[in-house]
């Protein structure tokens, strides 16, 4: 779905390939105003919008992804949130 909708936007190039034969990736989609966006997730980052939709605190929502996905970068995931209008109150 994030290729297909990317390849879609008028700043993508004339040509290029969409593989559907290639591995599975988790797409979230947003808007803003009357603007559809698109971007793709880790599993991390999923896995911790979970935790915050189902509204456990960021606390818990964070060590909870920790214990399962080490890597997790929190400051990252909530500035990609936040610049994607995804997230607009973290309490």
């Amino acid at each position: 779905v994030n290729v297909i909708m990317q390849a879609h936007q008028p700043h993508a190039e004339c040509y290029f390939n969409i593989d559907l034969e290639s591995a599975q990736c988790i797409a979230l989609v947003s808007r803003l105003a009357d603007i559809v966006q698109v971007i793709e997730l880790s599993k991390a980052e999923a896995v911790w919008l979970q935790h915050i939709q189902a509204e456990k605190p960021l606390g818990i929502s964070t060590e909870t992804t920790l214990e399962q996905h080490p890597d997790f970068d929190l400051q990252n995931t909530l500035i990609k949130f936040i610049a994607q209008n995804v997230l607009i109150d973290v309490r």
